[in-house]
């Protein structure tokens, strides 16, 4: 799923059908420009829409104030914390 989310171009988007409402991944996807419909179809049938948002413009390398960094880690549990903190 992470590299579906990354391949995904703005004002495009998917569905994600889940037995329950998850939490987590509307978080995560939240702080990577996504927003989200979220819709209880049936007893444990959840289908959540998601949207990547058209970014407000050009933001050129100088203008940022984020750190370019080079992550490493043995398991993907710590990917939704990391993103995160970027």
């Amino acid at each position: 799923m992470h590299k579906k989310v990354y391949e995904i171009e703005e004002d495009n988007g998917f569905i994600l059908i889940q037995r329950f409402e998850p939490y987590p991944i509307i978080n995560m996807l939240s702080e990577m420009g996504y927003e989200y419909l979220s819709e209880h179809k049936a007893p444990g049938e959840f289908w959540i829409y998601f949207h990547k948002r058209v970014s407000e413009g050009y933001q050129d390398e100088k203008s940022s104030t984020k750190v370019d960094v080079v992550i490493q880690s043995a398991t993907t549990v710590a990917y939704p914390v990391i993103i995160r903190l970027l």
